[in-house]
């Protein structure tokens, strides 16, 4: 995971290391570590200092044939990363989709 300025920073090294095969980025973690606070929508909304840092992590990708993935909270972010060059998407967590489970299977009961 890269998900500091200092990971930024040395994104290209990390990810030539022998051994590695990418990288996954945690944006709002990344968006604390820069000082800002994390996107509405994660990964789709976020401060312009977080998105250069994401290009820069997306460029040392390229530059090294590694996959950067990403975690997304919806669909939309996750077909703009997709284009922006994103090749991994962890979309959703855990808690989100259990309550949009039980939120649906209540749909239409009157309590």
């Amino acid at each position: 995971m890269i998900e500091t300025k200092e990971g930024v920073d040395n994104a290209q090294e990390i990810l030539a290391v022998e051994g590695v095969d990418g990288a996954y980025i945690g944006p709002s973690d990344l968006s604390i570590a820069y000082g800002v606070r994390p996107g509405i929508s994660t990964g789709e909304h976020l401060d312009p200092v977080v998105e250069e840092a994401i290009d820069k992590i997306l460029a040392a990708g390229t530059a090294t044939g590694k996959v950067i993935g990403m975690h997304l909270m919806d669909a939309a972010a996750a077909n703009r990363r997709l284009k922006q060059g994103v090749r991994m998407i962890g979309l959703g967590s855990e808690m989100r989709f259990t309550t949009a489970g039980v939120t649906n299977c209540f749909k239409g009961v009157e309590i």
